[in-house]
């Protein structure tokens, strides 16, 4: 990766507000490892993880590494003057999405909230999470949201 190339707006991105200066501390470490070589995303990758792996193999490296990848596909992409999703061969226009987030600690009140969010967003269904010590507790949470948001999620057919 040329330094000209890397002077190019790639982008990369993690868990913003999770460890990131952390994240951004390992992606500043591992940058000077990958200078000079050919934008080719599988070696770089390759690269990257083995010069990372011995810190460890999950958390803050696996996002460090996957904000890089992310950049080495996009640097890739616009070395070739065309778009990331034309590059790794585009099969649809659209693609429905769902709502998704960590909200184990939200009230009924929040989680129906953050799902009123999503829909008015335009995501066609949500993932809650589930898991609290009394099982109640997740019914009584995924009731509210049924009563709250009518019909949501959907089929995924709008």
């Amino acid at each position: 990766m040329s330094r000209q190339t890397m002077g190019s707006p790639a982008r990369g991105s993690a868990i913003p507000g999770w460890c990131g200066a952390t994240i951004a501390a390992l992606v500043r470490e591992m940058i000077p490892d990958v200078i000079g070589l050919p934008v080719s995303p599988r070696a770089l990758w390759l690269r990257s993880w083995k010069y990372i792996h011995d810190v460890g193999g999950a958390g803050v490296t696996t996002h460090a590494l996957s904000a890089l990848d992310i950049a080495y596909w996009d640097l890739l992409a616009k070395s070739l003057d065309v778009s990331l999703y034309d590059l790794l061969g585009k099969v649809r226009d659209r693609v429905p999405l769902y709502g998704s987030g960590i909200n184990l600690n939200l009230s009924a009140d929040e989680i129906v909230d953050q799902v009123k969010r999503w829909k008015a967003k335009g995501f066609i269904a949500a993932k809650v999470k589930v898991g609290k010590p009394d099982i109640e507790e997740d019914v009584e949470r995924l009731k509210a949201i049924q009563e709250a948001v009518p019909g949501f999620p959907n089929s995924g057919k709008e």
